[in-house]
């Protein structure tokens, strides 16, 4: 496969991603480097390389989101270029976390000027609905949608990579080796400050025996990431009743009494 055919199907990846997750569907994830990263490496002939630097990358971006007007590092472009550039160049994550939030934060200056420049359409969509017609509005807004997120940013991710990859390769050659032994280390604390900012959003105190039978159980039994996800769903399924979404067990409600046996 050529260069340019890479860097055609990575820019498709990019582009129907963020089209999907922000035109069409809306806020589904298919721009999180868990899915991009697989499939660039399907494209890159290395998919067992795609997953691994998908998970790496996506602890790095895992506190990354719009808040208000703030445009967090475009996470897709930078975890397919990441990645794509470390497969070529037969390197690990520590070369693709080290490319990926700069890249990020390009592509997220690029799409804030993308998005001042294409505003004509809103007062299209603007003058539709004062009409009524939704089908105008409708048509407006998806083909908007294709031409920011597949046309502009997947064509600038596609030239990129295939302008790119000789300058990347020169540039990370020159990286004299204690620091890409610095960045080898930096990519095994990456997990755990990922971890870190995960359960900083979702801690409550009954939570941390949940936590530590986890570590227990991976680090002491050996069992298998899938193995410890498979018991948090036995779990989630034993202390939730879904029909009525609360705790199956040890919940009683104001209006229940509490029964004693005789003994």
């Amino acid at each position: 496969m050529t260069v340019w055919t890479e860097a055609l199907l990575i820019g498709m990846i990019v582009g129907l991603a963020n089209w999907l997750c922000n035109g069409i569907i809306t806020r589904t994830q298919f721009d999180s480097p868990l899915i991009v990263c697989p499939l660039v490496g399907i494209v890159m002939g290395d998919f067992q390389q795609g997953v691994i630097l998908g998970a790496a990358l996506q602890l790095l971006f895992i506190g990354a989101f719009s808040v208000g007007n703030a445009i967090p590092p475009n996470q897709s472009v930078a975890s397919a270029l990441a990645a794509a550039f470390a497969i070529k160049m037969g390197m690990g994550a520590e070369v693709a976390l080290g490319l990926a939030m700069p890249i990020g934060i390009i592509a997220a200056m690029l799409q804030n000027i993308i998005f001042s420049l294409v505003s004509i359409p809103t007062r299209m969509i603007d003058n539709a609905a004062a009409q009524g017609n939704t089908r105008k509005i409708g048509t407006i807004f998806l083909l908007n949608g294709f031409f920011v997120w597949v046309v502009l940013l997947g064509g600038i991710t596609a030239l990129t990579y295939a302008f790119g990859v000789d300058a990347v390769q020169a540039a990370v050659n020159a990286i004299p080796q204690f620091v890409l032994d610095g960045m080898s280390a930096a990519a095994g604390i990456i997990p755990a400050v990922g971890i870190g900012l995960l359960l900083k959003m979702v801690y409550k105190g009954y939570l941390i025996p949940y936590f530590f039978l986890g570590y227990i159980l991976a680090a002491y039994m050996g069992l298998p990431v899938l193995g410890i996800v498979l018991l948090g769903l036995v779990l989630v399924f034993v202390k939730m009743d879904f029909r009525g979404m609360k705790a199956a067990a040890g919940t009683i409600t104001g209006d229940q009494e509490v029964e004693d046996d005789d003994f």
